[in-house]
C-alpha cells in the first residue's frame, strides 16, 4: 500500500505503508492506483502535487488517513 504525504513545509512524498512510521508530521493520504502511477512517473518528491490532487481528494485533516481505493 502506498500513501501520499504532505509535510509541514508542503513538500509531497510517496510513502510505502511499511515506512509510514518514519513520516511523523504532516498530512497523509492513501493513493489510488491511478494516482500512484502518475506520482511514480513524476518522482518521489512532487513539488506541485498538492495543487494537482487537492480537488480530487476529500477534505484533509492533519494526521488522518482516508481510503481512496489504494492498492499495494
Amino acid at each position: 500500500m502506498y500513501y501520499f504525504g504532505i509535510d509541514n513545509h508542503d513538500r509531497c512524498y510517496i510513502i510505502h505503508a511499511d515506512r509510514l512510521d518514519t513520516f511523523q508530521r504532516g498530512r497523509i493520504e492513501q493513493l489510488s492506483r491511478r494516482e500512484r502511477r502518475f506520482a511514480m512517473l513524476e518522482g518521489h518528491l512532487l513539488k506541485r502535487c498538492f495543487a494537482v490532487y487537492q480537488t480530487s481528494w476529500p477534505k484533509r485533516r492533519s494526521g488522518s488517513l482516508t481510503s481512496t481505493g489504494g492498492v499495494s
